[in-house]
């Protein structure tokens, strides 16, 4: 047992190496958790890849009941919020992995996935991956590895929207979306106001009010359905509390690992 241990990287050095954003791709990560090309073969095989057009929404639980996995575009975990509005909790992007949410609660549709671009992804229905995972460990833990990042970010996105000001959660909104767009070799973040209105859970008029200073001091740049970080030191410093320095030496002091 303490053999096989070894043989893989313990949870939180796989979601230390999510967070930072060493993997481009769920191959990359399950290579770098210790999945053999057999394993990613398998995977392949009992998966089917789809493409969504940008602005379908769906609910795992009924249109995709299984593991999704992103390889190209951008889907927003989004759920209704107490006035009635809709937010989003959670921006993935590829090489993100998502569960099939739950299509009620307590009798009402309360969260669903909406594409924010085109996108291409890998189903692995339910009634494959249980066997699929059972008899092999190392997909059980990249698949496990991947829900526990999940779990914890949006509680995380829950947790600074009631602690930071409503400015300041705008800006790190802003920063931590771009860090990870442009750690995949992207540039302007390709999001309406509408959809960062949902992902900040503000009206559109204190959105474009928040970050019309900083397009005029060349911090930003905001074209028709997107925004880039022109200079994103600025950005920080923009902060009235040092919170986005503090998330970054939680999130990039451990090298991932094996254990």
């Amino acid at each position: 047992m303490n053999s096989e241990k070894s043989a893989y990287p313990s949870t939180e050095s796989v979601i230390l190496g999510l967070r930072r954003g060493l993997f481009r791709s769920w191959r990359e990560q399950m290579s770098a958790m210790g999945c053999t090309q057999s394993d990613i073969d398998a995977l392949l095989k009992a998966s089917r890849q789809l493409h969504l057009a940008e602005g379908k929404t769906f609910c795992g639980e009924v249109d995709f009941p299984g593991i999704i996995l992103i390889e190209d575009g951008i889907i927003a975990r989004e759920h209704v919020l107490s006035d009635g509005r809709a937010g989003i909790s959670y921006v993935m992007m590829s090489g993100n992995l998502i569960l099939a949410e739950k299509a009620k609660n307590f009798g009402t549709s309360l969260m669903h996935s909406r594409c924010l671009t085109p996108v291409t992804v890998r189903l692995l229905p339910y009634e494959l991956s249980g066997p699929l995972m059972a008899k092999n460990l190392r997909i059980s833990h990249f698949v496990y590895a991947h829900a526990n990042f999940l779990a914890v970010r949006i509680e995380e996105a829950a947790m600074l929207r009631q602690l930071l000001p409503k400015k300041d959660f705008v800006y790190l909104a802003v920063l931590l979306i771009n860090d990870a767009w442009t750690k995949r070799g992207n540039g302007a973040i390709p999001f309406s106001d509408d959809t960062w209105c949902r992902i900040v859970c503000s009206t559109r008029q204190y959105f474009n009010g928040a970050i019309r200073p900083l397009v005029k001091a060349g911090i930003l740049e905001k074209g028709y359905r997107s925004l880039k970080v022109l200079d994103e030191q600025r950005l920080r410093e923009m902060m009235s509390c040092d919170y986005f320095s503090h998330y970054r030496m939680r999130h990039s002091t451990v090298e991932l690992e094996h254990r």
